[in-house]
């Protein structure tokens, strides 16, 4: 997989990621909406079948009593519409039904457990008769056993399924615009390394391996042997194939590898130089320069330039890198990184100070 192909997949998956997430929070949120809703409803029936003015026909620990049903619970394929389908189940078990109704919702272990102590309540979902119904069971008092109120979720059902819809349609969507733009970013961010390939001077650019040598030593002067560095490119090559080969570079790039976060972002799979489905080939022309000496005039601590005698030159002092930062000088020798930013200044410090005291 190429830089451009792990850049556009990983802009891609982020914005992908995130309009699934969101669209899934959505539907989260919109159930359980309709599910509170259906939920207050089935607590208001059960209260309203639980006050002074209905009698509990579990009263007395028997069966023998029944309760009248409102109109809409005659309708027991619906399960009783809007106001909902209720039955109680007293402290033996027994489960007394609206004088009307044929059909019992069925008694779970913990309904039955609810009816037995009187008291707490439980909301569940189930399939009965084939709808799909949410049942209350709510205790009424110690032998007074449960009341159970359900109402399909037939409506709910349908608008969720509607909701999901519409998500996955806009996740679709979200999904194929996150490509689009993780391959613009792709684009737009190998741009730089584009024109570089394409306009700039120090670039050979080919598709074979002796075209790409004539090419550097059009370039460079003839400094290069095209049999020696065919022969180091196909011993490098060699090492990609064996798994313990002592090639420092492609070692490196396999443990590099082993962090999964450069694996699939910053290390590319190792292969070989010479692989066709791997080209072209680039050779770039360097230009070295020194950054640090590490080294320099040897100093003493007043920034005096010591002779090789060890004797100070008179009217000379050094100051910043020239003084022997690294390697020795000022820092030490164990000073071998960073801007030496501070020394400079502390250095060039010391040194006007005394060549300011050396002119009185």
């Amino acid at each position: 997989m190429t830089l451009r192909h792990r850049i556009a997949g990983a802009a891609g998956l982020a914005v992908a990621v995130t309009v699934l997430i969101a669209a899934a929070a959505i539907f989260v949120a919109v159930r359980a909406q309709l599910h509170q809703q259906i939920d207050d409803a089935l607590a208001a029936r059960a209260s309203e079948l639980t006050t002074g003015e209905h009698r509990n026909p579990c009263a007395g620990g028997t069966a023998r009593n029944r309760f009248p049903a409102p109109s809409s619970d005659r309708d027991d394929a619906r399960f009783g519409g809007a106001e909902g389908y209720a039955q109680f189940v007293c402290a033996d078990g027994t489960v007394v039904r609206p004088e009307p109704a044929v059909t019992t919702l069925p008694v779970s272990a913990r309904a039955a457990a609810l009816a037995r102590a009187g008291r707490g309540e439980s909301l569940a979902s189930s399939d009965v008769g084939g709808t799909h119904v949410r049942v209350l069971t709510r205790g009424v008092g110690a032998g007074r056993g449960a009341v159970q109120v359900a109402r399909p979720l037939t409506e709910v059902d349908h608008a969720l399924r509607n909701v999901l819809l519409v998500l996955v349609v806009v996740a679709a969507a979200g999904v194929a615009l996150a490509a689009a733009l993780g391959a613009i970013v792709a684009r737009a961010a190998l741009a730089p390394v584009r024109r570089f390939m394409e306009r700039g001077v120090d670039f050979v650019i080919r598709k074979t391996l002796p075209e790409l040598v004539a090419g550097m030593n059009q370039l460079g002067g003839n400094l290069i042997d095209a049999a020696e560095l065919e022969r180091e490119v196909v011993a490098r090559d060699r090492a990609i194939d064996n798994t313990f080969g002592k090639d420092a570079q492609v070692i490196a790039i396999r443990t590099a590898r082993n962090y999964l976060g450069d694996k699939l972002i910053r290390v590319a799979k190792p292969h070989k130089i010479l692989d066709p489905a791997a080209g072209p080939l680039i050779a770039v022309k360097l230009h070295v320069l020194t950054r640090k000496t590490l080294g320099g005039l040897q100093t003493d601590l007043s920034s005096r330039v010591l002779q090789p005698d060890g004797a100070p030159l008179p009217g000379v002092y050094a100051a910043g890198e020239v003084a022997g930062f690294g390697g020795g000088g000022v820092h030490g020798y164990r000073a071998l990184e960073g801007t030496f930013l501070g020394g400079c200044i502390f250095s060039g410090r010391i040194a006007g100070r005394e060549a300011a005291r050396a002119i009185g």
